[in-house]
């Protein structure tokens, strides 16, 4: 709480942006009904601003990101292609198209561009897990930003 109204302090007497407490949504749960399902979305851009957020849905569905400088993404999966188109209240705009899943974990990635920067996303139930195998706790790190992903482990 004390980091966050710091942020906020900082914000109104430097006119730098406020940095958002980034966290997973406890309410965002595996589901069997196909526009219920919520999995969890982490990302990176530039390797400096963090995401955290939710996709609905299984293979197609609506995104909803919070960005490490307070601004809201949303966006929409489209598997058919597949592509994800997202679009930023701060003005910035994205694709990505590469993606690869990992079988024994279900976690998606996914590469592109949001303005003018590179952007990966990972997402799915148990990104945790995954991230976890990879780097040996279940942190996303991005820059100076981290994000517990307790909630996504198997």
């Amino acid at each position: 709480m004390l980091t966050r109204l710091a942020s906020i302090l900082l914000a109104t007497f430097t006119g730098m942006p406020a940095v958002a407490d980034l966290a997973l949504d406890p309410l965002c749960l595996p589901h069997d009904d196909r526009m219920r399902n919520c999995s969890h979305l982490v990302g990176c851009q530039a390797n400096e601003v963090a995401l955290a957020g939710h996709l609905r849905g299984w293979d197609f569905g609506n995104i909803k990101a919070t960005m490490s400088t307070g601004a809201v993404c949303n966006g929409i999966l489209y598997p058919d292609q597949p592509m994800i188109w997202l679009r930023c209240s701060n003005g910035q705009t994205g694709s990505m198209s590469v993606f690869t899943r990992d079988l024994a974990t279900d976690a998606v990635e996914a590469f592109g561009t949001l303005g003018t920067a590179q952007l990966g996303l990972l997402f799915g139930s148990n990104i945790g897990t995954f991230i976890e195998r990879r780097h040996g706790q279940a942190v996303f790190q991005c820059g100076d930003h981290q994000i517990d992903l307790g909630l996504a482990t198997e």
